[in-house]
């Protein structure tokens, strides 16, 4: 039996399974072991995290409200941004043709001329 185990220890090992496996020790080694409870605190914080997360929501909760929501909120949002587009694109200069007669392109605020209606 002594004779068998050490053929077993002797026989040739692929080269990509011990490098491969050299590589996980060494892994293992020079980051996991030596801050093992930096990873438990890491793995606690994460477990009670699921937790907290599958405790805030019963059995029988939709989603399709918080959708609404959502769907609300982007429709605000563009609203919003073309008010703001109004407000802040220059006028477009009308031409003369179709403008209503007896008005001129001047804006009626400051540039009035002297006997004009």
């Amino acid at each position: 039996m002594r004779a068998d185990v050490l053929a077993s220890l002797e026989a040739p090992v692929s080269r990509g399974t011990a490098a491969l496996q050299d590589m996980l020790r060494t892994v293992w080694r020079e980051l996991v072991a030596p801050c093992r409870p930096a990873w438990m605190t890491l793995a606690a914080v994460w477990v009670v995290l699921l937790l907290v997360n599958g405790a805030g929501r019963s059995a029988g909760t939709e989603v399709a409200p918080a959708s609404q929501e959502t769907v609300a909120a982007v429709a605000r949002w563009l609203e919003k941004r073309r008010m703001w587009a109004e407000l802040t694109t220059p006028p477009v200069p009308v031409a003369p043709e179709m403008r209503a007669p007896g008005h001129s392109q001047l804006s009626p605020a400051g540039t009035r001329t002297r006997g004009a209606c």
